[in-house]
């Protein structure tokens, strides 16, 4: 009996070496080694953010704004090869993830000198009897890759998304007048035929070289929604409406902030909808359309604000806000 009982907990023992140290009562298995993060994609991307400022009373001479998405800074990850307690194609546990974090701040500001942990806002200033709207482009590092987590029953893989660093790095201006024809229009960005007004101390607008309005109108064909979780090649000509990640960018908030995403897409690409997705074919012309229709009853109600995603022929994803 008592040689079955010390066989028992050498077993014991021996399991416990060899797949890793369980923490507390949850579970969690904590690994021999986690090795550095391995970057294997670097993207800058320019995202563009439209702000009003009504002063046409004086009451509003100064205004402060912030990177929109600064709530996404945090790395999403996801089991790519599972070991150690780790399955494939799932969250990681709550311990494991601070640890990962952590690593990939260092790395990025020892590596790259990246740090999102900038102040990101910006103050503008509007002189009285005005009505601006001010555009707004930050550029955005978001960075791949994985790390290599080591378990006494092999080594899990985890992959991760984040934002890296984000820049101020531009900004236009245009009066909208006082006299309330622009209160329920659409924001624009500021076009090539416009001179904007300069109304950031630090640094003076720059005028744009080509539009970016979001056309008017245009005709829609509903194709087939995407389901939870599901992947799909998307073409040239298409509009997803939903929570989606495009070639591996997130392009949603993070929850519970009334945000959209419209996407339209000039280049094929690959869209993961992890809730669903709506989708059409169409021209460009068709954005308004949908974006006032996400303004008005998305999100479950209605959306505060929409998520305007271009990706454009040459792949990069040009982000608006419009509200």
């Amino acid at each position: 009996m008592k040689k079955n009982a010390l066989s028992s907990m050498v077993l014991i023992a021996f399991l416990l070496v060899s797949c890793g140290t369980s923490s507390g009562n949850n579970g969690y298995i904590v690994p021999q080694q986690i090795n550095d993060p391995q970057i294997l994609e670097r993207t800058p991307i320019i995202e563009t953010q439209i702000e009003r400022v009504n002063n046409c009373d004086g009451a509003n001479p100064t205004y402060t704004v912030g990177y929109k998405t600064i709530e996404t800074q945090k790395a999403t990850f996801q089991v790519s090869v599972g070991a150690g307690g780790l399955v494939t194609g799932t969250p990681i546990p709550s311990e494991l993830e601070v640890q990962l974090e952590s690593s990939i701040t260092a790395a990025l500001a020892k590596d790259y000198g990246l740090t999102a942990e900038k102040n990101h806002d910006i103050t503008l200033s509007n002189p009285p009897g005005t009505y601006l709207e001010h555009t707004i482009q930050w550029k955005v590092t978001r960075v791949k890759g994985l790390f290599d987590v080591i378990y006494g029953d092999g080594k899990a893989q985890v992959t991760f998304d984040k934002i890296a660093n984000v820049e101020f790095n531009n900004r236009t201006s245009k009066s909208l007048g006082c006299d309330g024809n622009y209160v329920n229009t659409t924001p624009t960005s500021v076009s090539a035929s416009e001179t904007p007004i300069p109304t950031l101390e630090t640094q003076p607008p720059i005028i744009q070289t080509t539009s970016t309005n979001v056309p008017s109108s245009g005709d829609l064909t509903l194709c087939s929604e995407f389901k939870n979780g599901e992947t799909r090649k998307i073409s040239v000509g298409t509009f997803v409406i939903g929570d989606i990640t495009i070639n591996g960018i997130a392009q949603y908030d993070s929850g519970g902030t009334g945000e959209g995403t419209v996407a339209y897409f000039e280049k094929d690409s690959t869209v993961k909808a992890q809730w669903g997705a709506g989708c059409y074919t169409g021209s460009m012309a068709s954005a308004d359309q949908i974006i006032q229709g996400e303004l008005q009853h998305g999100c479950g109600s209605k959306c505060t604000s929409v998520r305007y995603v271009v990706v454009q022929s040459d792949g990069q994803q040009k982000v608006s806000y419009f509200k």
